[in-house]
């Protein structure tokens, strides 16, 4: 997405975590859904949405690679942001 910064995407991600999940821990969604959901489809755009959510400490991705989870951090900040 030409003019999106990481931390964009990243939040729109977050977001569609926390709404494919209801806003509960503990949950993995698919991540190509949640991109989806989020207006995300371009391989690359996924990639940095889910690299920037990492190192804010907002998801942690399963070791397959294919799954991704809301830590509590990432809970408060879809919650309050």
């Amino acid at each position: 997405m030409p003019g999106v910064t990481d931390v964009e995407l990243a939040a729109r991600l977050v977001a569609a975590l926390y709404h494919g999940t209801g806003g509960q821990p503990r949950l993995y969604r698919r991540i190509d859904e949640c991109a989806a959901e989020a207006g995300i489809d371009n391989p690359v755009d996924i990639q940095r949405a889910l690299t920037a959510a990492a190192h804010t400490g907002f998801v942690m991705v399963h070791i397959e690679q294919s799954l991704a989870m809301l830590t509590p951090q990432g809970l408060d900040a879809a919650r309050w942001g």
